[in-house]
């Protein structure tokens, strides 16, 4: 067994450790849904305002609290699920739109790309590319444990 596990006060650390990188992974995790639902809420209700006054037959609405809301229309493009890179290319081409067709690398695509081209004991030009290497875990059993967590707290009366 490895000599780091037999010392009580480095298991005792690491346990700490654990729990509370567990415990403050499932508050991020409450804190990013409170925040994706509070979005969602809000450009709805933004969009409500703006419904309202264009209904109401105005182009804003100066408010007594200093306030003024404006309407405005956000129009978004998304290419049709179906649709292969070369013929929206074309497409683009036929009608004067070349000009925004842009060669990319998805990040995480030539992260994985490199990732296994080094695996297999080759070495991407450092004069091409940076690469950052962090340590970090993961962590199972954390589901029971938080579980066994929350039912473990006091209930409040």
């Amino acid at each position: 067994m490895n000599d780091l596990f037999k010392d009580t006060q480095a298991n005792d650390k690491i346990d700490t450790m654990a729990q509370a990188i567990a415990i403050e992974d499932e508050a991020i995790k409450c804190l990013s849904d409170e925040l994706v639902a509070r979005k969602a809420a809000q450009e709805q209700a933004k969009s409500d305002l703006g419904n309202m006054i264009i209904a109401s037959g105005q182009k804003s609405a100066p408010l007594t609290c200093g306030l003024t809301p404006k309407p405005k229309r956000i129009i978004k493009w998304y290419r049709d699920a179906g649709l292969e890179d070369e013929a929206l290319f074309a497409w683009l081409k036929q009608n004067n739109l070349g000009g925004i067709i842009k060669p990319t690398v998805n990040f995480n695509t030539l992260t994985r790309t490199l990732n296994d081209y080094e695996d297999e004991g080759n070495k991407p030009p450092e004069t091409m590319f940076n690469k950052s290497v962090t340590m970090s875990i993961t962590m199972f059993g954390k589901t029971k444990f938080l579980a066994n967590r929350n039912a473990d707290a006091p209930t409040a009366e």
